[in-house]
């Protein structure tokens, strides 16, 4: 095949004696050169013929050659393993390793128990590639060679990472890491820290893995930045090179054709000296000089077209070398990305559950609406799960005002009336931070309180000095580091004495009577975190509502939403003002337009910030 082509490019090539023509039919023909050139390169690999490996073993056997004949059982070896021949190609290392054990070779030895441990690992027998593995580290120890040593430790990692030994593999890629160091061998040290994120993933620790795949990413950014600026010397050095051999040729030429040109004015004066006698040897004098001069520019674009051709291989080599490596970069990232996709998933799924979890302690919309028809809460997490939650019950002023539910019913009635007689409580609650650490603080505070309430404990302040002690022994935060805890807003609304009463942790309440906006602000402490007084108490705010009364109870989540025009936060003075603005429509309204004037403040350009949480109510 090889030769039918060249035979059919010299045909091409001798269609013309044109020297511009014979040049434009070799520029026509490259791309066919070229692709000739690399389908030659990639598939130019043959299989080896087993019968010519054994006669040659048998040779040398005789021969006592010993070093030959290993030479060639590895080469038998190599080949039933490309077949995926496992066992014969095991048989031959071993016939391979005798002899090498005989003469001393450690380097040998080292590279077939690394061989067989690779094929027992093909094999999925990842006990025995441990097995071989080990043996060739501790060939390489004896050797000394720090490299082959940080190889030989990353060759024994992969089988214990298969079989979920992350510790032991660990220890020996962290030392393959400290030689690649040693030695700034940036490729070796991207593979430990690519291995050591997989394995800190897989053992769930993913502050390290996140860490180590930091450092994978930023050294594989760094060798493929330094493949494109070796590329692109190169391609500058052969540009430069081209374009060197380019001038001198043309120069050549140029020469060429003044000495032709010369040659010519000479002859013809010698015509005209000599005369017509002379003139038919002058002639085909000239004739032979000017095949000679046309033969010597034939040469020129054959040198030319060679070292073309040599350089566009070069070309082609490089550009398919730097798209093979970029491609399995790309395929290691995108493992990496997938495996990063799967574990999101699965956390997604977590928090989805969480959610569902939330959503079943918050106390039932219903019972809102029952005790309070003219009310609203506006709910909007930042996160699947929140950090902000709503809280309202039913309860007596005490135990001893409970009783038996049926002698209230004798007494008052109705179970309608025993209802109403009973105060009713509403929170609003912002725990710290907002996601899942958040929603882990709502339940926590959500059933504490529901536990005050079945204790009889209805006073506003005495239910936020119990619940800043209950979530301080909940957390250990006596004895421990923890600093977690919540702000919070509190009414108590006691409709027999026709009284609100309010307490507040850094959170304020809101109330409008007779269109004018009232702030009650809450004390300037939290519910659990640091308590560096001996107790801390809250303090109860009573309010009138002898006239209709509007009530908010909202976290900060809505004031400190960036947005506008110049990206600041909402502030309180502007939400004041749309509550004041929106307080006399109905309660389904007034969420409606709470929530509509916060998208228009947030805006596209703006994400939420935090957990948003509003709430009114209105007593007529």
């Amino acid at each position: 095949m090889k030769n039918n082509f060249f035979l059919q490019l010299e045909s091409k090539m001798k269609t013309t004696d044109n020297p511009i023509k014979y040049l434009n039919n070799l520029f026509n023909l490259i791309p066919l050169i070229l692709f000739f050139i690399i389908t030659q390169g990639l598939f130019s690999q043959t299989t080896n013929n087993i019968n010519d490996y054994l006669q040659k073993i048998n040779t040398y056997q005789s021969e006592g050659n010993k070093i030959e004949t290993a030479r060639y059982l590895n080469k038998l070896a190599f080949l039933y393993w490309y077949q995926e021949n496992y066992d014969k190609s095991i048989d031959y290392f071993n016939k391979s390793l005798v002899i090498n054990i005989e003469i001393g070779n450690n380097n040998a030895i080292k590279s077939i128990y690394s061989n067989i441990g690779m094929i027992f690992s093909d094999k999925s027998d990842y006990e025995s590639s441990i097995l071989y593995f080990r043996k060739s580290l501790k060939i390489c120890r004896t050797i000394n060679k720090k490299e082959d040593i940080a190889t030989c430790l990353i060759n024994l990692s992969v089988p214990l990472v298969t079989v979920k030994r992350y510790i032991e593999a660990n220890k020996y890629i962290s030392e393959a890491l400290d030689i690649s160091k040693q030695y700034n061998n940036i490729k070796l040290m991207r593979t430990c820290y690519g291995m050591l994120s997989e394995n800190y993933k897989k053992i769930g620790d993913d502050k390290k893995s996140s860490y180590y795949f930091n450092l994978y990413a930023s050294f594989q950014k760094k060798i493929q930045n330094e493949q494109i600026t070796e590329n692109q010397k190169k391609m500058q050095e052969i540009k430069k090179q081209a374009s060197k051999i380019v001038a001198e040729k043309e120069s050549e030429l140029k020469n060429t054709e003044n000495s032709l040109l010369k040659e010519k004015k000479i002859s013809k004066e010698r015509q005209l000296k000599i005369g017509l006698l002379n003139k038919e040897k002058e002639i085909k004098e000239l004739k032979i000089k000017e095949q000679k001069a046309q033969l010597k520019t034939e040469a020129m674009y054959r040198v030319f077209l060679i070292v073309g051709f040599i350089f566009i291989g070069i070309i082609a080599f490089v550009v398919y070398r730097g798209y093979k490596q970029k491609k399995q970069a790309n395929l290691e990232i995108s493992r990496a990305l997938d495996h990063i996709k799967f574990q999101n998933l699965n956390i997604t799924r977590s928090i989805n559950y969480a959610q569902r979890i939330q959503d079943a302690l918050l106390p039932g919309i219903d019972k809102l609406k029952r005790n309070l028809p003219e009310s609203f809460i506006f709910f909007k997490p930042r996160d699947i799960v929140s950090g902000d939650f709503y809280w309202f019950s039913e309860a007596s002023s005490s135990f001893k005002e409970q009783g038996s539910i049926i002698e209230k019913i004798k007494e008052k009635g109705s179970l309608n009336k025993l209802i109403n007689s009973n105060n009713f409580i509403i929170s609003a609650v912002d725990c710290t931070g907002h996601g899942v650490p958040g929603a882990f603080m709502s339940m926590i505070g959500i059933n504490i309180l529901n536990e005050m309430v079945n204790r009889g404990i209805v006073d506003a302040d005495l239910i936020l000095n119990e619940l800043h002690k209950e979530v301080r022994y909940a957390l250990k935060q006596k004895y421990s580091e923890n600093k977690d805890g919540m702000d919070m807003s509190l009414c108590v609304i006691k409709a027999k004495e026709k009284i609100v009463e309010f307490a507040g942790a850094n959170n304020p309440v809101v109330y409008i009577q007779n269109n004018e906006l009232k702030t009650i602000k809450g004390d300037r402490k939290g519910i659990g975190g640091d308590q560096k007084e001996d107790e801390r108490v809250f303090t109860k705010h009573t309010i009138n509502v002898d006239v209709p009364t509007t009530f908010y109870l909202f976290s900060d989540g809505y004031i400190d939403q960036f947005g506008g025009h110049d990206g600041r936060k909402l502030f309180p003075k502007y939400f004041r003002k749309i509550l004041l603005e929106i307080h006399d429509k109905p309660m389904q309204v007034q969420k409606e337009m709470l929530e509509k004037k916060f998208n228009e403040w947030k805006g596209v350009n703006y994400q939420q910030v935090d957990d948003i949480l509003v709430m009114g109510f209105k007593i007529c």
